[in-house]
């Protein structure tokens, strides 16, 4: 379960329904009210306006929020060498509890595992946490000194835009990576990564105990000069 606010302020929960591969909404209207809405399921668009996937959400399991309020799922099974383990994001532009496509983020594909347990950096929101639970390579029931279960760790900071096939490609310098790759993408395309780097910096306040002497602006920032005090 994830907890969001709308546009109009309402809260949301956002919660994983494995059995249906799908995830709904609750958005709370008060007075003991609420609008349940199916957010995402096997129905909703995959990778709508981008690339397709073979993938399939399958048996969601966990909800998680990003630095900037975008919802994401990981699928509980299932997970091999070649399929599954995938993560999800929910891609809700209008921000009204549906979402218009699902996008396939990530998959984790590894033989006899199941991932769970995703959580975003407070401080650094380009990372990100996975659990990957026992993989069968270090399963500590069929490896007796295998690992047993892990956290793996992501940044998607460097990460390159998709690409498109071969005959629509051409050269482009990546002043991210420093680097000239094949690709049908620009750096612009790194707006998504820029703007989860800015909901990371500390947001500096006017006001008592601030690092600015405990004064605050009267009416607006340009106008109406220092009020307060210490």
């Amino acid at each position: 379960m994830e907890i969001g606010t709308l546009p109009n302020g309402n809260e949301i929960l956002y919660i994983a329904v494995t059995s249906e591969h799908a995830l709904i909404s609750i958005e709370d209207l008060g007075g003991g009210k609420a609008v349940v809405r199916l957010f995402a399921n096997r129905e909703t668009p995959k990778n709508l306006g981008f690339l397709p996937t073979t993938g399939e959400i399958d048996s969601p399991d966990n909800v998680v929020k990003d630095a900037l309020g975008n919802i994401y799922t990981v699928e509980d099974q299932p997970n091999s060498n070649d399929v599954g383990g995938d993560v999800w994001f929910g891609r809700d532009t209008d921000n009204d509890g549906v979402a218009e496509s699902l996008d396939h983020f990530m998959s984790l594909q590894v033989q006899g595992s199941e991932s769970t347990g995703m959580i975003f950096h407070p401080t650094d929101p380009t990372r990100f946490l996975l659990v990957v639970m026992h993989p069968t390579s270090t399963d500590l029931e069929q490896v007796p000194d295998g690992f047993g279960d892990a956290v793996w760790e992501f940044d998607v900071k460097n990460v390159v835009p998709p690409t498109c096939d071969e005959d629509h490609q051409w050269p482009l310098y990546s002043w991210r990576s420093n680097d000239w790759v094949q690709t049908c993408s620009s750096d612009f395309d790194f707006t998504f990564v820029k703007q989860l780097e800015r909901a990371g910096r500390p947001k500096h306040r006017f006001g008592f105990g601030s690092p600015w002497g405990g004064h605050r602006f009267g009416g607006s920032p340009w106008s109406g000069g220092w009020s307060g005090g210490s």
